[in-house]
């Protein structure tokens, strides 16, 4: 049975709905696919917040459904709104993580997922 992200320990606080994608890049090798994020924080205690973070996909065999990040971008007419949420993100019986964009349905399949929040702009504040 295909499991949510809502039940992955990686996105504990985190609501990836309201997350919205900024870019994406591949990096080749060791072949990673690197979605950067908007991270909607929702901690348990105090207000939600937005941090910039990367949804990291490792060992990527193969990526489906998603353009090259440029090309994409350049595609869209300028009525478009250049940055997405990231839709319904889950992982398939057989290992295979999905999610949906407006410009389509996403399959990549990777070893594994994690989220990189970036912690400067709380290192600044300090």
């Amino acid at each position: 049975m295909p499991q949510s992200w809502r039940e992955m320990d990686e996105f504990e606080e985190i609501d990836l709905e309201d997350s919205r994608v900024t870019g994406w890049r591949y990096e080749m090798p060791p072949g990673r696919l690197i979605v950067t994020i908007d991270a909607r924080l929702v901690p348990r205690a105090g207000p939600p917040s937005d941090r910039p973070a990367c949804l990291v996909f490792e060992e990527v065999e193969l990526a489906d459904g998603l353009y090259p990040s440029a090309e994409a971008l350049e595609s869209w007419d300028d009525d478009v709104p250049r940055v997405d949420t990231l839709a319904r993100l889950r992982r398939e019986d057989d290992g295979s993580y999905h999610f949906d964009a407006f410009w389509g349905n996403i399959s990549v399949h990777c070893a594994s997922i994690r989220l990189e929040l970036d912690d400067s702009s709380e290192r600044s504040a300090a």
